[in-house]
């Protein structure tokens, strides 16, 4: 099976999505699968490996991230690929990515079989993403199966963003690999260095995520200041980048005992080090359709005190109810500080009996092989199907339940005009090569033996 994936939110980006993409692509090689991934330019170029091959196709980023919409060179790109490597499926990340959407687009119109993955529980309060929503309305009707991370993921998108689906919708969650390490003993943890002694003299708290508004960045400072005021003694580490970086880095590094060290942006296994290490790690995210952090954390046996938003909620209370009911609280100061003073007032041997017990699930239950095992059986399921031609393309985008009417015209003509093209494309390829070997034929030379006449 020859997969393309395709978004704008890839490697050498740093992100749960990005990382998503490439460790599924290499699980899914272990299934047979030829993976390639198409995407835009970056600041440097993503690097192939034996299991990966990355396209860049020439289109330009905004400072969002996603790439700016066309509708014309992508096409061309995408057929040109397809013409080189016959994928068999198509498989998109993320709607707000406009080349994973251009991606639908063209699947539907060449013929082939079109996935999405979800991993978002954005507002659409943003400017980009008002004028996306329109365009997602109609993409999206066109996928043959829709993949969400969790089932809040899903419910944003029916509920908030008023996305009609075709066709059934499945709940996957992100992978989440663990660590490469020796299997430890359960009582392992009670030897742990900095759980000998709970509470600890010094609490070692982590902030790890994208330096964004939505994300919750904009109570850090705030919560610094709350901690210090309580008269506690803590290391703070945040982790990450993004618009409010500059913001960050403003807070004074001292607050009477908290000591606030910002470290950037880190490799995953330079984070996942750090967490191991860290007693308490804060997600204070407004916004958050899985965390993919707040498993990392429980793998590390750094416990996370999260807002309950999006899948935070349903992904910690199915790895660990006791936990997530003393850990989880509204993204506000006041709360997540409440949770952080609470947690040390938690005897020693029923926390870590908990965190032990937590760690272990986590770090069984999102492996690439189990995930991407179950994006193969999609993959197997899609594909057993019929898929009729490109008008069947009209139809759903017909069907689909779109704010404003004359996007749904404008898409139609767009779909209309690419499945146009692509068959004019094959064709002038098809007579292109045709015409090549005839002329090659002309041109080839007999050798024929001249014999002396006697």
């Amino acid at each position: 099976m020859k997969v393309l994936i395709i978004s704008d939110f890839t490697y050498p980006q740093i992100g749960g999505v990005e990382k998503h993409i490439h460790d599924l692509g290499e699980a899914l090689a272990k299934h047979g699968c030829e993976v390639h991934i198409a995407t835009g330019i970056k600041l440097s170029a993503p690097i192939s490996t034996p299991q990966i091959t990355y396209h860049t196709i020439p289109v330009y980023g905004l400072s969002c991230g996603v790439s700016l919409p066309c509708y014309s060179l992508e096409i061309l790109w995408l057929s040109k690929l397809h013409r080189e490597h016959s994928f068999t499926i198509v498989h998109c990340h993320q709607s707000y990515s406009v080349l994973a959407l251009t991606g639908l687009l063209w699947a539907r119109a060449v013929g082939l079989p079109a996935i999405l993955t979800e991993h978002s529980m954005a507002r659409g309060d943003v400017f980009y993403e008002m004028l996306l929503s329109p365009i997602r309305q109609c993409s999206l009707a066109l996928a043959h199966r829709v993949i969400c991370v969790s089932r809040e993921c899903e419910d944003n998108l029916r509920l908030l963003r008023h996305i009609s689906f075709q066709n059934p919708v499945d709940i996957i969650p992100n992978i989440v690999p663990d660590r490469t390490r020796l299997l430890l003993p359960k009582d392992m943890l009670f030897s742990c260095e900095k759980f000998r002694h709970w509470p600890p003299k010094r609490l070692r708290i982590a902030f790890v995520q994208r330096l964004v508004q939505r994300k919750g960045a904009d109570l850090i400072g705030p919560l610094l200041g709350l901690l210090a005021a309580s008269g506690m003694e803590a290391d703070v580490y945040v982790v990450g980048s993004g618009p409010m970086s500059a913001q960050v880095k403003k807070l004074p590094m001292y607050q009477k005992d908290i000591r606030l060290l910002v470290l950037g942006p880190l490799p995953n296994e330079e984070v996942r080090c750090l967490l191991s290490t860290c007693h308490i790690g804060v997600i204070p995210s407004y916004l958050e359709a899985f965390s993919m952090v707040l498993v990392e954390s429980l793998q590390e046996a750094c416990i996370p005190v999260a807002s309950w938003v999006g899948g935070t909620d349903s992904v910690y209370k199915s790895i660990s109810p006791w936990l997530a009911s003393r850990c989880l609280c509204s993204p506000s100061v006041q709360e997540l500080y409440q949770r952080i003073t609470n947690l040390q007032h938690i005897p020693r041997n029923a926390l870590l009996q908990e965190l032990t017990t937590a760690s272990e699930i986590a770090r069984t239950k999102y492996t690439p092989e189990s995930v991407s095992k179950r994006v193969y059986g999609v993959y197997e399921e899609v594909r057993s199907q019929s898929h009729p031609t490109w008008v069947s393309g009209i139809l759903d985008i017909c069907r689909a339940k779109v704010d404003y009417f004359i996007f749904k015209v404008w898409f139609l003509v767009v779909f209309t005009s690419v499945a146009i093209f692509h068959k004019v494309y094959s064709i002038t390829q098809r007579l292109w090569c045709h015409g090549k070997q005839s002329q090659n034929s002309v041109l080839r030379i007999q050798v024929v033996q001249v014999h002396s006449i006697d």
